[in-house]
Order: structure tokens, then C-alpha cells, then sequence
């Protein structure tokens, strides 16, 4: 048999556990003889100085004694090929941990030998002249050794290696090939699969059910591995779960057991902490979150909103109108909270007259009704989920059929009975000085913001305000900008979307200023509403927000109805125009038209605006010197600035109006017959303006050229000069530098480009004709598009019918000749269709002293807008 020999005090590290053996045919030395041989060997290796010298004939002798002994060494026979040895090593030694001396342990020579490791790098080197096997820097895990992961954790596992000897002398190897067997320590912790582990129970399992959770993994063997699961104190749900331990094949199988009553409506989920430990001295410990989903099992029945719904239908209503919606409700999960409708056990006259959509509750018109056939409709919806054993429920249905002017009349009934209601809001908003102009009333505008996002809610929208950031004020300072309103009344998809522009700030107002009344106490005197803001905005956004409410009221709301209120308006609409790109592809996604509040109408007669002019606003600076000069001392001697300027200014326009830049109207469209008409129908009476302004005669002497020449053709006008001497008394100076003035009006299809190109090539020929040496400089500071739209468009046949019911009259169709940025920025970013549909009257002032709106207006747009609401639903 084999000869094992313990071999102690050999290695450094504390937990080395190393024992060689051999064959006994092989020349071991016995236990006794190791330690003198490997002194000997030691004092072999030891260098010159550190030996002690001996007397020069002794040394001399032994020296001599010394190659006699290995010569007789090297003429002995060496171990064969088939010799092998076996060591016992802990895992994870430190690098060069001796693991055999070869010439100690097996009289191996000392000198005259060269050692090669053919067999176990990385893992093992040997010292080529000592013999020595150490541990190498790639440390020996047993876990990883590719050996050792294809057998068992409690069998053994051995690292083969093999050392050549090379005897110097004869020029002769002989193989030596072993094996360590790597013993395993506790260097590795048990862990789960992941820090989270996610079991998945049914609700209303039963006491005592058992579900397996995930194991730990521990790459130890033996007593290292895994040996105990445990669920740590601190969770509620410990009341509710329990933990086993199963065994199966000396593996531990941890497993929760259900101990009280799961209900996923009531909780849905639980958390518990669960630990693993091994059997290592010491242990090691790992825990993991146990996260417990409870699964639905459909044990609730859907439950409809209400049981009872009803609504009423006009009759002779457009096919697909929407009639109402049920909606029914389902707490369960999945598929078990997912409802289809359908109708239960309908009468003939559902199936003709009505669809209801299987997801979405949806009931719409499939044909039209006449209330001379039916005058109600009564029947049952049945919501059933979609779980493997489906649960119902039912709602009955009631639809009253009426005469359309039965609800027309019902709605404005309701306005004119609430219309002091209406009067005190507006009253209420009036007194907040929401002037945006000023930064001390800043938080005001802010508040006056809060105050509509409230209104609003109370409608049942839904409302985000938008910040925008911050205002730089001239003194280089900073302060917020009031949010922007995005708000939302209604989610029908069948539905068409309205978005509502309006804004809540107004211009600055002082009784000072030439007011007849406070302008922050509304005011009501012959029928007006005076007061800062009641047309100019405030007035009009309340009358859409009044229509909504009455609708609400007496019907599901037609359409589904968005706004967009913003707090800078009178001041440029600082960040809007950003915003509305950042939100066309969310909030404007799913809008059909745009409709904005904030205009006014001709006449007495109501209209719609279809166009605005865009502007074209220019500065013209010339300046001769380098400061103010006396007329005295100069005039007559140079080239006057003011002179230049007004030279420059002479060559624009002529006395009828007529703008004399070269191609200014080469973009115009020409006059078609559509147009014609529409000026012909418009209701305005120019005498009345004449006389209301104090204008002694226009440039046009007939309604229709007077109103086409202030919207639809280009209009130049000069504003002023600055620098030049416009206080009371006198003043003899020659201003150094002067600047002109001047905006253009443009109509579509002009380019501000284009314009701006024109009006400066122009003015610098000028100049050069009139061979003045001063220096002029021309700049453009706004450049705003302008817009037009079709009148044919669905959105203008509803606003037109709207206003043919409300007022009895057919509409002004209104080019406006103002500028408006926000309609064609909103055509030109979202693509929607745009109508300025107001309600302010032709002598309201808006930013003028004692602005106001008419109670006639502002009731009678009230019911107009409630109206434009139901036409809007039938387009």
C-alpha cells in the first residue's frame, strides 16, 4: 500500500492543511530523517558569507567529500515514469505557499538537477534549482476550477501537475506526475438569484397552502453548504405567511405557507425579508426581499357608476352623434377587470336606432330619430369582464326624444334665469388687478390664474399649470412669469376636441387715467359692464366657461373642450409660442379646432373673424452729429438729421393711403367675387365712426372699399419721430439724431422677409437721391405673419349656424386689420383649423379708459357659445 506521511511546520499560512504521499517502491525517507536532510539541504543553499568557514585543509577535505557523494547520488536509479505523489490543500492559499520540497521530502539532489513544471500552470511553479512546488499567484478556488465543477460538492476534486527532472550530468529527465486534492474552506456566502424575489399567490388560497420559493445557492461543499432558510421578525405579513423547510437529497427546500385570508383588493402585494445561512464555522448569511404578488382570481362583478342613466337625444340628430356612455367598473386585475358591453335583451327600436360600442360604453345615433315616431327609448346595458368564468352587471337606460328647439329653449331659459350669477363671477375676476405690464401686481396675475384653474376643476376639467420660466426687467433683475393654463373638460375619443385661447391679464388702468368709475369695481350702468378686462379678456373666457357649465347641466357635454390660458398677452405672450410647439404632439395631439376668445365685431351684428393682418414694424435713424446743435450757429450749414428723416417718411405713402415702395403689392391676392359678397353683406356704418372719432372723411368713400382697404389690401402708417422737440413751448435746437416711425400692415401671401427687403432697398436709394452725408441705419422689430382662413370650413358653418340661432341673424364674416401673432402661430405650428369667434362690441375699448362689455353681449355670447358647442358635435 501507499505510505502517507503527515508533514507539519512546512507552511506559512494558518489554515494550511498539506500531507504528501507516495508509493512505497519509491525511496521516502522516514519521518525521523526529514528534518536533518532538509537542515542539510538548507545549509547546502546557504550563501558563502553566512557559512562558517572551516580551517583550509578541512575545507579542502570536505570539498572533496562532496562531489565524491553525488557522483555515487547521480549513478543511483531514479523513480520511473509511472511514479506518482498526492497532497491534501486548502483552497485559497496565499502565493508561494511551499507546498513540497522536492529534495527534502524525496532525496532528490540538491545541486546538478534542473526542475521543470510541464503540468498545473497557472495554479503551481516550482523552483527550477531548489525543487520547491509553490502556490502561484492565480490562487486554487475550488469553485471555479473547471475539474472540480463536474463533480459533486462532497466527493473530492484533484489538480494534476507534473515536474520533469532534468539530471545536468547525464543529460537525462524523468517525469514526476501528482495530484492535489483541494479541500474546501468557507470562503463563499450563500445567495439567492436575485436581491428580490417574486412569488406569485392567488387570492383566497387556502390555509395551509405551500409555494416553493426560489433557492440559495452556496458553491461550497460539505458542511459549508447551505443549511438553514428563515423569515426576519419586523413584517406584518408574517401573521399571514409562514416557513418550512423540506429536504431532498440533503438539499434544503425553503417553502411559504399561506396562514390567513388573501384578498388582492384589500392588499395586493407584501413584503418579507427571508435569510440564508450555511453550515461553515463561522457561518455565513445572505438575505434576499421577498416580494409577494397576490394574483387575481375574478371574485368581484363589475359595477356600473350609477344604475340608472338618462339622456336626451334631439331629434333628427346626425347619424353617429354620441347619445351617452356608460362606464362600468371592475377592481379585479387583467383580463378580470377588462369589461365589454353589450345591450341585454334590446327591443326592436334599439337595434335600428342605436350602436353601442363593445369597449368603450359608447352608445352613438345609427340613424336619425323623429320624435313623431318615438319620443323614449328604454333598455338595459350589460357589462360583463373577460375572466375565465365572466361576472355581469346591468344598468338601465332611459332616452327622452326632443324637439331640438325644446333644448335650445331649455338652455337659454337657464342663462337668462342665472345671468346676475354670471355678472357676480365676472365681477369677482374684474377685481383682480391682473395687470402683467407691471411687476409689483405680479402676484396677482398669478393669483388671478389660480383663481380660473379653480372654475375650471369645479366643471370637473383637469388642469396643469405650466411654468415658464422667469422675466428679465430693465434693471437687469428677474421674476416669474404667471404658469400657463392647459386644461381639459372631457376625454371622449368619439368626440370632437375645441381648444379655447383666451388670457386672463389686462392693460394697466388708473381712475386718474380719465375713467368714469373705478376700473377694478365692475360697474353696471344702461346696460354696461364697465370695468378693466370685462371684454378684453376676462368677460369672453367666462362666457365659454359659463356655456359649459348650463350644457353640463342639461345634456353630456357635446364635445369634449380644452383651454389654453395664458398671462402675458398684453405684453408680447411671453414664452407662449414655444410652449404651443412643445405641446403639439401631447396636449394639442388630439384638439380639432381652435377657437380664440379675445376679439371684437364691427357692428351690433355678431361676427367671426376669419383674418387678421400680419405687421411689419420699422425704425429709421438718422443721425448728423454728434450732439444737439443751436439753430442759431448752424442752420442753414449742414445736412439737419430731421430734415433727412421727414424727406424719408415723404416717400412711403401719398395722401390716400397708397404705399410707394416699389412691389409692395405684387403679393397681394386680387379681389374674388366670394369676397365681394362678404363685404357687400358686412354690417358697418361708417358715418357712425366718423362721427363717434372725430374724423372729418375716410380715403374711401363706400362701406365696402372702406372696409377692404382697412383688412384685406396692405396699409402703411407713420407713428412718430423720437429725438426730435415735442414738448409744450419752444425749443431752437438741431437734434443730433432722429428716428422715424413706421409699421406696414400686411395681408397674406406678403412675406415679412420680402417686405423688409423692400422697404430697405427703398429708403436707401432715397437717401442716395436726396446726397445727403448723414448716416441712417433702418431696422425691422417685429415681423408678424398674417392669417386668413376658409369660411366654408366646418368649424365656420357651425359658428355660423350658432349665431343664426342665438341672434336670429346671419354672421358678419370679419378680416380684422389688426395683427393677432397667436392665429397664425397656431396655424403654422399645430395645422388645426382657427376661428377668432368673440363676443366684445365695436365701442367696447378694450385698452382704453372705461372699457366694457354689454350685459347683452356677454349673456347672449354666453348662450352663443353653448350653442357653438352643439353644432361643433354634429361636424
Amino acid at each position: 500500500g501507499a505510505a502517507e506521511e503527515r508533514i507539519s511546520g512546512l507552511f506559512p499560512h494558518p489554515r494550511s492543511d498539506i500531507t504528501a504521499s507516495a508509493p512505497a517502491s519509491w525511496a521516502v525517507p522516514n519521518a525521523a530523517d526529514l528534518e536533518p536532510r532538509r537542515a542539510a539541504v538548507r545549509r547546502q543553499r546557504m550563501p558563502a558569507e553566512s557559512k562558517p568557514r572551516a580551517p583550509p585543509l578541512r575545507w579542502g577535505m570536505q570539498r572533496l567529500a562532496g562531489w565524491l557523494a553525488l557522483g555515487l547520488f547521480l549513478q543511483l536509479p531514479l523513480p520511473g515514469s509511472g511514479a506518482r505523489v498526492r497532497f491534501r490543500v486548502q483552497e485559497e492559499q496565499p502565493p508561494d505557499t511551499l507546498i513540497s520540497s522536492l529534495p527534502a521530502d524525496y532525496g532528490f539532489p540538491v545541486t546538478g538537477a534542473l526542475y521543470k513544471m510541464e503540468v498545473g500552470a497557472p495554479y503551481l511553479r516550482v523552483d527550477g534549482k531548489t525543487g520547491n512546488i509553490y502556490t502561484s499567484e492565480t490562487p486554487i478556488d475550488r469553485e471555479s476550477l473547471p475539474q472540480c465543477l463536474i463533480v459533486p460538492p462532497e466527493e473530492p476534486c484533484y489538480l494534476e501537475f507534473e515536474v520533469s527532472i532534468t539530471d545536468l550530468m547525464n543529460n537525462r529527465a524523468y517525469p514526476l506526475e501528482g495530484q492535489i486534492e483541494v479541500l474546501d474552506v468557507n470562503d463563499n456566502t450563500p445567495t439567492f438569484e436575485s436581491p428580490v424575489l417574486i412569488l406569485a399567490i392567488p387570492e383566497n388560497s387556502n390555509i395551509g397552502s405551500i409555494f416553493p420559493v426560489p433557492l440559495a445557492r452556496d458553491p461550497d461543499g460539505g458542511d459549508n453548504r447551505v443549511a438553514s432558510y428563515e423569515l426576519m421578525p419586523g413584517s406584518e405579513a408574517l401573521e399571514l405567511f409562514g416557513l418550512r423547510v423540506a429536504e431532498d437529497q440533503e438539499e434544503k427546500m425553503p417553502q411559504l405557507i399561506v396562514m390567513g385570508n388573501l384578498d388582492r383588493e384589500q392588499v395586493d402585494s407584501y413584503n418579507l425579508t427571508i435569510q440564508v445561512q450555511d453550515g461553515g464555522q463561522p457561518p455565513r448569511a445572505s438575505s434576499a426581499l421577498l416580494h409577494i404578488r397576490i394574483l387575481d382570481m375574478n371574485d368581484n362583478a363589475p359595477k356600473f357608476e350609477k344604475p340608472l342613466y338618462e339622456a336626451e337625444l334631439l331629434q333628427n340628430s346626425m347619424v353617429g352623434h354620441s347619445v351617452l356612455q356608460v362606464k362600468a367598473m371592475d377592481p379585479d386585475q387583467g383580463a378580470n377587470a377588462k369589461i365589454d358591453y353589450s345591450f341585454h335583451r334590446p327591443p326592436d327600436v334599439v337595434r335600428r336606432l342605436l350602436w353601442l360600442d363593445r369597449t368603450t360604453g359608447l352608445i352613438t345615433l345609427r340613424k336619425p330619430v323623429d320624435r313623431e315616431d318615438v319620443q323614449v327609448v328604454k333598455f338595459s346595458v350589460l357589462a360583463k369582464d373577460r375572466g375565465p368564468s365572466p361576472q355581469t352587471a346591468r344598468a338601465q337606460i332611459v332616452i327622452n326624444i326632443r324637439d331640438r328647439m325644446e333644448i335650445h329653449d331649455k338652455i337659454f331659459q337657464y342663462i337668462d334665469e342665472h345671468q346676475n350669477e354670471y355678472v357676480q363671477r365676472l365681477k369677482e375676476w374684474v377685481a383682480i388687478e391682473s395687470d402683467s405690464s407691471d411687476p409689483l401686481k405680479r402676484h396677482l396675475l398669478i393669483n388671478m390664474t389660480h383663481v380660473a384653474k379653480d372654475r375650471i376643476k369645479q366643471l370637473g376639467g383637469t388642469v396643469e399649470l405650466v411654468e415658464l420660466g422667469v422675466q428679465k426687467l430693465s434693471d437687469g433683475s428677474t421674476i416669474r412669469l404667471p404658469p400657463v393654463i392647459l386644461a381639459s373638460i372631457g376625454n371622449n375619443p368619439q368626440k370632437p376636441t375645441v381648444c379655447f385661447y383666451g388670457h386672463l391679464d389686462v392693460q394697466p388702468a388708473k381712475l386718474e387715467d380719465g375713467w368714469s368709475t373705478e376700473p377694478y369695481i365692475l360697474t353696471e350702468r344702461n346696460g354696461s359692464l364697465y370695468g378693466r378686462g370685462t371684454s378684453d379678456d376676462k368677460g369672453q373666457i367666462l362666457a365659454v366657461l359659463n356655456a359649459v357649465e348650463v350644457l353640463q347641466r342639461h345634456q353630456e357635454l357635446p364635445v369634449n373642450v380644452k383651454f389654453l390660458l395664458e398671462g402675458m398677452e398684453e405684453v408680447g405672450s411671453t414664452g407662449l409660442f414655444d410652449l404651443v410647439e412643445e405641446k403639439n404632439s401631447t396636449f394639442f395631439a388630439d384638439v380639432n379646432y381652435i377657437i380664440v376668445t379675445d376679439t371684437a365685431w364691427l357692428s351690433n351684428r355678431p361676427g367671426i373673424t376669419y383674418g387678421t393682418r400680419g405687421n411689419c414694424y420699422f425704425f429709421v435713424e438718422v443721425e448728423c452729429s454728434k450732439q444737439d446743435l443751436h439753430s442759431g450757429s448752424f442752420g442753414g450749414i449742414i445736412h439737419e438729421a430731421t430734415n433727412d428723416l421727414i424727406f424719408l417718411l415723404s416717400t412711403l405713402v401719398n395722401s390716400s393711403g397708397h404705399i410707394l415702395i416699389p412691389g409692395i403689392y405684387e403679393a397681394v391676392a386680387p379681389l374674388t367675387e366670394k369676397e365681394k359678397g362678404i363685404y357687400e353683406k358686412t354690417e358697418y356704418n361708417f358715418e357712425k365712426i366718423k362721427a363717434k372719432f372725430g374724423i372729418k372723411n375716410f380715403t374711401y368713400n363706400t362701406k365696402e372699399e372702406i372696409l377692404m382697404h382697412r383688412s384685406r389690401y396692405p396699409s402703411l402708417s407713420i407713428h412718430g419721430i423720437e429725438g426730435a422737440f415735442s414738448a409744450s413751448g419752444t425749443k431752437t435746437v438741431i437734434p443730433a439724431k432722429v428716428t422715424g416711425k413706421f409699421s406696414i400692415r400686411l395681408v397674406p401671401n406678403m412675406e415679412p422677409t420680402v417686405v423688409i427687403k423692400q422697404v430697405t432697398e427703398h429708403l436707401k436709394k432715397k437717401f442716395a437721391e436726396w446726397k445727403s452725408p448723414n448716416h441712417i441705419e433702418i431696422s425691422a422689430v417685429i415681423a408678424s405673419k398674417p392669417w386668413i382662413s376658409d369660411t366654408d370650413e366646418p368649424l365656420y358653418l357651425a359658428g355660423r349656424k350658432a349665431i343664426k340661432r342665438v341672434f336670429q341673424v346671419e354672421a358678419d364674416l370679419i378680416r380684422t386689420g389688426g395683427t393677432i401673432p397667436i392665429g397664425s402661430h397656431f396655424q403654422e405650428i399645430t395645422g388645426k383649423r382657427i376661428m377668432f369667434l368673440g363676443i366684445g362690441g365695436p365701442d367696447d375699448a378694450p385698452h382704453g379708459q372705461n372699457e366694457k362689455i354689454n350685459r347683452f353681449n356677454f349673456i347672449e355670447g354666453t348662450k352663443l357659445y353653448a350653442a357653438l358647442l352643439q353644432e361643433l358635435a354634429s361636424f
